[in-house]
């Protein structure tokens, strides 16, 4: 039989059943023929046909495991490409994303260097900062006339809006209260904390402390008691 090839092949399934068939009716031919005789004619035209027959047969079942073989290789070798040409695709995937990354900063190195001298990359850092400053100056203007309109006791669990520390140059104290209530409810060294971060002149006297981060956050209710 000529080698299966992927586009001109037959069929080894049908073959095979084309083949089995044959066989099937030579064989139920050569016993009707024999049943009719009673191999009494011609018992070696019988014998040689019965051989023949085994012969047929025995070569049909070496093409059948022949036909076999090479459908299983070339399911092996659809799924190995199959299974290559998928890894390949996410390998190339990962590449470009690798080579793009590279690209972007290599460009931007480039950029920086070569049009925007040290000094202007100093200046523009500067602004920046300068700017993120101004930011939180704003801020605290708005924060400031928010808190304004709190009080105590019906507001005590609003929040209270935030204060940058230093006029903005700094952060947010890490010690400030959540909600006004909060502020009222510091104890000695919590107020003595927070008065210092905000650089208020920080005493041992919680009212003190309080009443002068109430006038730092902008909170109008005043806390006297005990000054």
């Amino acid at each position: 039989m000529a080698a299966p090839a992927t586009s001109v092949r037959t069929n080894p399934a049908n073959t095979m059943a084309t083949a089995h068939a044959h066989a099937r009716s030579s064989w139920e031919k050569m016993l009707d023929d024999a049943i009719h005789t009673n191999f009494s004619d011609d018992s070696s035209d019988a014998a040689r046909q019965i051989k023949q027959l085994d012969m047929d047969i025995g070569e049909l079942d070496g093409q059948h495991t022949h036909e076999m073989k090479e459908i299983r290789l070339l399911i092996k070798d659809f799924l190995e490409e199959k299974v290559i040409e998928h890894l390949r695709q996410e390998v190339e995937e990962e590449i470009a994303l690798v080579i793009d990354a590279l690209v972007d900063e290599e460009v931007r190195t480039y950029l920086e260097d070569r049009y925007i001298p040290s000094a202007r990359q100093d200046e523009l850092e500067k602004n920046t900062k300068q700017l993120e400053i101004e930011r939180r100056r704003l801020h605290n203007l708005e924060s400031l006339r928010a808190n304004a309109d709190l009080l105590s006791p019906r507001d005590d669990n609003e929040p209270l809006r935030t204060i940058y520390m230093k006029h903005g140059e700094g952060d947010v104290s890490a010690h400030f209260p959540a909600t006004l209530g909060d502020l009222f409810r510091l104890d000695v060294k919590s107020s003595k904390a927070l008065a210092a971060d905000y650089e208020l002149g920080a005493s041992d006297s919680k009212d003190k402390n309080i009443n002068l981060i109430l006038l730092c956050f902008g909170v109008k209710y005043q806390r006297v008691r005990g000054a």
